[in-house]
């Protein structure tokens, strides 16, 4: 159930009921047969409603502590805060109201207004600030509601039945015992943001990029680095990578690029995969042209950035800029392995569009026997012909080039992508990042040496070989597209 329906709602009806009952309780248990009735009665509703606004107030997410403990926190101290205020009508019941005295009616005040009406606000302004849903929703209009339907359930019906204010308290703490329980289980099915994306503790760049980790239940499902564009880059606690494109990149890498030399990655989105690379020891060096993502990636991928310092230099220029212009990060040359992130050169797979000879200022950064690899595409759907758009003048550039291509067709759950839990925020983005409906997630593999072994299949992703400049045909026992699927 999501945090953001009725697993959400309920809760929040049963506090503000329970709080009504309280606040209409302790108000007639301190009032009953005391002198000057409308004076006291402004003294008792003006406490309370002081602390309801100290409770909202103070509320919220605190920076460190994941949502869900935050939330158990503020649901402790309220029932604290009604179970001490039952205690306290049972003694009043016994003993009399103490004597009407003065002392004891103003801690009665305290333990049976106040101190419920504090822990309610807190808790709702926590409820109010879910850190990954679209926007802060306010309980305000459930807690209301429910208050509402509180006291015409407390004048109409329960208190003509039981006529005890001890046993109304009790049946308001077993409400809401069973209130947090309901949003335990709520919580269990939310992902939530931690970092600055949701409202917790920042580490937002001056541009923009956000480090966000996303977490469900007790465990961290992924790090994430978002722009102003969208999402840059996804990674496990690790670095490790998450997504099927770059857990496929990180199988073949070695496979298609060969061991050791230079290697360039023109955005941020691949370098996961690049993990492989280094924890393989063959002497990769790496350079990452980030873009505004630069000066967060060491926060985000540790074992790759952090412990391998030495083997990746990560720069804030532009991959966009430098695959449209050619400067002077693309020297002749230079490179044994170009790896391009399509994402930081489009919002989507299906939008790719290659700046005019760009192909061929990619090939003239790579040495000889040098390969270029840029992922994640999308074949089919309404990117249309992936071979037509983009194989075809790799192979009029590369003495080889193959299109490896998912197996099935379908976009990204934007629920549950891939087996990772998205939070709410973050579907729309996450579902850019895929391919659209009926469309496949392919990747292009290109070498300037004829003579290539590479696999018919990673991890899912099947071969098609394109023909390259003076390449033969492709042997007999390599996947060649057929005529009747689009590919």
């Amino acid at each position: 159930m999501s945090p953001g329906s009725w697993g959400r709602s309920l809760p929040a009806f049963a506090v503000g009921g329970c709080l009504a009952v309280t606040a209409v309780v302790s108000a007639g248990l301190l009032l009953y047969g005391g002198p000057g009735l409308v004076s006291a009665m402004t003294v008792v509703l003006a406490a309370q409603l002081a602390a309801l606004g100290a409770g909202v107030s103070w509320g919220g997410v605190i920076p460190g502590l994941p949502y869900p403990e935050v939330v158990r926190r503020r649901w402790l101290l309220l029932l604290v805060a009604v179970g001490s205020a039952a205690v306290f009508s049972g003694l009043w019941e016994l003993t009399g109201g103490f004597g009407a005295r003065g002392p004891t009616q103003g801690l009665g005040l305290a333990i049976l207004g106040a101190f419920p009406l504090f822990a309610g606000g807190a808790l709702l302004a926590t409820l109010s600030r879910f850190p990954g849903g679209t926007a802060p929703r306010s309980p305000a209009a459930a807690a209301l509601l429910g208050a509402a339907v509180g006291v015409v359930l407390l004048g109409w019906f329960l208190f003509p039945l039981l006529r005890s204010t001890t046993a109304l308290l009790l049946l308001t703490l077993v409400t809401l015992s069973l209130a947090a329980l309901s949003q335990g289980r709520s919580l269990e099915g939310g992902v939530w943001i931690e970092g600055d994306g949701g409202r917790g503790s920042s580490t937002a760049g001056p541009r923009g990029v956000t480090l966000e980790v996303w977490r469900s239940g007790a465990e961290e499902v992924a790090q994430v680095a978002v722009g102003s564009w969208g999402i840059a880059l996804v990674a496990d606690e690790a670095g490790a990578p998450l997504l099927q494109v770059d857990r496929a990149l990180g199988e073949g890498l070695s496979r298609w690029a060969g061991s050791g030399g230079r290697a360039l990655f023109l955005g941020p989105g691949r370098l996961p995969a690049a993990r492989a690379m280094l924890g393989e020891g063959d002497g990769w060096s790496i350079t990452v042209l980030a873009g505004e993502a630069a000066p967060y990636l060491s926060q985000l991928l540790p074992d790759a950035v952090g412990q391998g310092a030495g083997d990746v230099t990560i720069l804030g220029a532009s991959a966009r800029e430098a695959v449209a212009r050619s400067p002077a990060h693309l020297p002749p040359a230079s490179f044994d392995l170009v790896v391009v992130d399509t994402l930081a050169l489009a919002p989507t797979p299906a939008a790719l569009d290659l700046p005019p000879g760009a192909l061929l200022r990619l090939r003239q950064t790579l040495r000889p026997g040098g390969t270029l690899i840029v992922a994640p595409l999308q074949d089919g759907g309404g990117a249309g012909d992936l071979m037509e758009r983009i194989g075809r003048q790799a192979a009029t550039h590369f003495a080889h080039a193959s299109l490896y291509v998912a197996g099935r067709p379908g976009s990204a759950d934007p629920e549950h992508g891939h087996g990772i839990p998205v939070p709410e925020a973050r579907r729309a983005d996450w579902a850019r990042m895929h391919p659209g409906t009926r469309g496949r997630s392919a990747i292009l593999v290109a070498s300037t040496r004829a003579a290539t072994s590479w696999p018919d299949e990673v991890l899912g992703y099947l071969r098609v070989v394109m023909d390259g400049g003076g390449v033969p045909p492709a042997p007999s026992n390599v996947a060649t597209p057929m005529a009747s699927e689009t590919l």
